[in-house]
């Protein structure tokens, strides 16, 4: 997925962690934020994050993922309700894959790793997820959710001459001041181009991937 995000997407920085603990976790994180917050106090710029996590996971309201730690408190990050807080700032898009399982959790009463207080208010933001499976069930071994991916992605862009469009329903600030019509909805979508000359074989990594590009409103 490296190679993907970089030589396909073109994307401007990928930010990679392999079986990771708590601490490197939130230093992950803590880059891709001070990364949004750029963008959200920049209007003149969009930044698009894409999320791709393999490995295990859980639910408990929210997807969380299992981190390489022996004690609970800090074994889960709640890797679904961190994407949805972060897509609140302003010019800020993310989208996401998750594919790992989601049997449920017995609640445990702790607060996990990158939980938030406002675990139900989901409203409000420019986030897109792919789940590898319903709820309360597991991904098959041998998942073909990445290779599936990018083969989708890359036809996508091949049929469109490289360009990926943004729907504007995703950016919730022009639902929530007034409502456009189609067509004007069209004239605001974000248009993001890329180099579509080469895919990428499948990457068992988990890959954080974050795209800058003009506006073009």
């Amino acid at each position: 997925m490296e190679s993907f995000f970089i030589e396909t997407l073109r994307f401007d920085r990928v930010i990679k962690t392999e079986n990771p603990d708590s601490e490197q976790m939130e230093h992950s994180f803590s880059e891709i934020n001070k990364l949004l917050k750029m963008a959200h106090t920049n209007a003149t710029k969009s930044t698009l994050l894409s999320v791709y996590y393999t490995g295990h996971g859980v639910l408990e309201y929210t997807t969380k993922i299992v981190l390489n730690e022996a004690e609970p408190l800090f074994r889960y990050f709640d890797l679904e309700q961190k994407l949805s807080s972060l897509s609140k700032m302003d010019n800020n898009f993310i989208h996401g894959v998750f594919d790992c399982c989601r049997e449920e959790l017995p609640r445990s009463g702790t607060k996990d790793i990158g939980d938030t207080d406002d675990r139900k208010n989901l409203t409000n933001q420019n986030l897109f997820v792919v789940f590898g499976c319903p709820p309360r069930t597991g991904v098959p071994a041998e998942s073909t959710i990445v290779k599936s991916y990018i083969e989708c992605v890359t036809d996508y862009l091949n049929k469109t001459g490289g360009v990926l469009q943004l729907p504007a329903a995703l950016d919730f600030r022009f639902k929530a001041k007034f409502e456009k019509t189609s067509t004007e909805r069209r004239e605001v979508t974000k248009q993001l181009f890329y180099d579509t000359s080469r895919a990428e074989k499948k990457d068992e990594s988990g890959t954080a991937s974050v795209k800058n590009a003009n506006k073009t409103e």
